[in-house]
C-alpha cells in the first residue's frame, strides 16, 4: 500500500515544487492537491457546521498548475487531485490540461473528482446545483473518450461538439484513472463500478472503507467488470503505523494524509471534525514550518520502514 500527502497551496504557503521534492525525498508516494476555483464572501454562507467559509478555500492555487510544477521536479511521485471540482471546468479544457501533465510526467496523474458542496460556487459557472453530478458524469465520459485516441465527437445534455482533435493524449493508455470522491453512500459507490476507476474515501474509517469497497466490488462483478480495475484511496489525518495497517487490511491501495496545518504528532481519528476545523481556520503555515512538520510526519508514520 502506498502512502501520500495532501496540501492546500496558496500564495502564502510553500510552493508546490519545493514541497513536492521534499515529499518525494522523505519517501512518500504521492502528493494530492484540493480545489476551489472561487468561493463566496457572504458571511451568511456556512462551511459545514463550523462557521463562515474559511479564507483559505478562496485562496487555493489551481490544482493542475500545482501538479505541473510538482511533475517538473520529481520522478516517481504520484500527482493527484484530491479532489478537483469537475462542474467548474469545461471538459475539453480539462481533458487537455490533464493529458498534458500526464504526458510530461510519464503517466503519474491520478484524478480525484468531485461535484462540490457549495451551491453558490457551482452556480456561478452556470451549472444548476442539482445538475452538478450529471454534469460531472458526462464530463468524465468526454475526457475518457478523448484520452483514448485524441479525437471524437459528442452530443450530450450539457456539452456537444462535432468531430475534433484534442491532443496530446496522456502517457498512460486510456488516460489517468478518475476516482470519485464521495462519502460511503451506496448509490454513489455503485456509480463508481459503472463509470469511474475507483473511490477516494475522504474521512472514512477503515471499517467504512472496507464496507464501501466491498459494495463497489460486488457491483463490478454484477456488471461483468474486473474488480481489479478499482483503486481505493483513503484520506485521513492520522498516519501512525497502526492506522496505516488498519487501512491496508481494509483494502486501501493508498492512504493520503493531510499535511496542511498538521500538528506533527499522532492524532485521534475521533477528533476528525475538530482537526479539520483547526486546519482550515488557522493561518497558513510558513514554508519553514511545513518542512518541519513533513519531517515529523515522516517519522511518526514510519514511512522509511514501509519501503
Amino acid at each position: 500500500m502506498d502512502v501520500g500527502l495532501s496540501f492546500f497551496f496558496s500564495a502564502q504557503s510553500i510552493d508546490p515544487a519545493t514541497l513536492a521534492k521534499a515529499v518525494e525525498a522523505a519517501g512518500f508516494d504521492g502528493l494530492f492537491v484540493p480545489d476551489h476555483t472561487v468561493m463566496p464572501t457572504d458571511p451568511a454562507i456556512q462551511y459545514r457546521s463550523h462557521g463562515p467559509v474559511p479564507l483559505i478555500l478562496g485562496q487555493l492555487a489551481d490544482p493542475l498548475a500545482c501538479l505541473a510544477m510538482a511533475a517538473a521536479v520529481t520522478t516517481d511521485l504520484v500527482l493527484g487531485t484530491g479532489i478537483i471540482l469537475v462542474p467548474e471546468r469545461h471538459p475539453l479544457a480539462m481533458a487537455k490540461s490533464v493529458a498534458t501533465i500526464d504526458r510530461y510526467s510519464a503517466g503519474r496523474v491520478v484524478i480525484g473528482a468531485g461535484a462540490g458542496w457549495c451551491r453558490e460556487e457551482t452556480e456561478v459557472y452556470g451549472i444548476p446545483f442539482a445538475d452538478r453530478w450529471a454534469y460531472m458524469d458526462e464530463s468524465v465520459d468526454i475526457m475518457k473518450m478523448l484520452w483514448k485516441s485524441g479525437e471524437g465527437a459528442f452530443d450530450g445534455r450539457f456539452t456537444s461538439f462535432p468531430p475534433l482533435r484534442c491532443e496530446p493524449t496522456p502517457a498512460r493508455p486510456g488516460g489517468p484513472p478518475v476516482l470519485l470522491g464521495v462519502p460511503n453512500a451506496p448509490a454513489r459507490l455503485k456509480t463508481i463500478a459503472h463509470r469511474y476507476d475507483g473511490w477516494i474515501a475522504n474521512g472514512a474509517s477503515p471499517r467504512s472503507l472496507r464496507e464501501g469497497r466491498e459494495l463497489i466490488l460486488r457491483e463490478c462483478e454484477a456488471i461483468g467488470r474486473d474488480p481489479a480495475e478499482i483503486q481505493v484511496i483513503a484520506m485521513c489525518f492520522d498516519l501512525s503505523p497502526a492506522v496505516l495497517d488498519a487501512y491496508e487490511a481494509a483494502g486501501a491501495d493508498m492512504v493520503v494524509g493531510t499535511l496542511y496545518n498538521h500538528p506533527g504528532t499522532v492524532v485521534d481519528p475521533r477528533e476528525r471534525a475538530n482537526l479539520h476545523k483547526d486546519m482550515v481556520y488557522k493561518p497558513v503555515p510558513s514554508p519553514e514550518h511545513t518542512l518541519e512538520v513533513l519531517e515529523a510526519v515522516a517519522k511518526l508514520s514510519g514511512i522509511a520502514d514501509r519501503k
